[in-house]
Formats: C-alpha cells, structure tokens, sequence
C-alpha cells in the first residue's frame, strides 16, 4: 500500500503506530527525531507524515520540519503531513485542525495524544485516499485548509475494530 513515515520521539507511541498500520498493509519507518529528516525524506520520499510538534532538543522542531518541508524542498512540499501531538496537553495553547496554516503550522491532519488507533488509522486511510475520491478536499500545493472528514465513513478494515478502542500514551 503506503510508505508512511513516523516522526516521533515517543518510542513507545510509534512502534504501536507502526503495528497496527503495518497489520492494515501499510510500510512504516520510524525516526526518533528530526535531525537529517529531509535528507532522509528526499532519498525516499513517503506517501505521508505522521509527524510529532515537540522534541527533546526543541519544543518546536515538528513545526520547523513541516514548515521545511512545505517551503524549501519541492520534492516534499506536496506529501502530507499528519501532526499528532501532545502539545495541548503541555502547553494550553488549545491548538486545533482549523489553526492548520501553510505558513505558520503547515499540516493537512491534526489529532492529540492519546489518540485511539482507530481514529489514528482511520485519519491515515482518509489522507492517503486518491484525491478524486475526496470530492471536498483542497487541491494539494495549497494546504491552506484540510479537508473535513468528520463526517466520512470507511470500510471496517480501515478503522480496526471499533469494539476495541486503544489509547496510545
């Protein structure tokens, strides 16, 4: 299926990532950190990022790499980019998926640990879903806005089992 790239310093939250998208068909790579990201991504360019906001080294860096990646290299600036964080819970910045912007917090997906891996598969299957299958989603490039997806179903092998709900740390 996907090549899906998860950038995050909670080991613990991306190898259960890794797992269940892997059970759903999925490659997954995992990077602990930030350093060398974009080197790394243009030798191999994923189909999506699953890209944590805080690091040890900078409370910031996942907004830095998104903002490199949508601004400074043309061969990453279109893959999208799955922010999944705890900075909410951190910091009461209150930091939602209407705050997504392509300069300032360029992203086109938004969800907060803990977040069930239902959801997170689900969020994943609908971002990675040809575009022409997403009536009301933006034309990629301009990552101003995302598209809603409240409202759209999948098939059940896409969310997992829903009588089974698990909370990542």
């Amino acid at each position: 299926m996907a090549y899906v790239l998860i950038i995050d310093d909670d080991e613990d939250f991306a190898l259960a990532a890794q797992m269940v998208l892997v059970s759903h068909g999925h490659e997954v790579d995992i990077r602990t950190t930030t350093k060398n990201a974009i080197v790394n991504m243009e030798r191999r360019p994923p189909d999506l990022v699953i890209l944590d906001v805080m690091f040890p080294e900078d409370a910031s860096a996942g907004f830095a790499l998104a903002r490199r990646m949508r601004h400074f290299s043309s061969r990453l600036a279109d893959i999208p980019i799955l922010l999944l964080t705890a900075v909410n819970s951190r910091f009461p910045l209150g930091f939602t998926e209407r705050d997504l912007d392509d300069e300032w917090l360029p992203g086109d997906g938004f969800l907060e640990k803990p977040t069930d891996l239902g959801t997170l598969t689900m969020r994943v299957s609908t971002m990675l879903a040809p575009q022409s299958r997403l009536p009301e989603a933006t034309q990629r490039g301009s990552h101003a806005s995302s598209p809603d997806t409240s409202n759209r179903t999948l098939p059940e092998e896409a969310v997992g089992d829903p009588d089974k709900p698990t909370k990542i740390p």
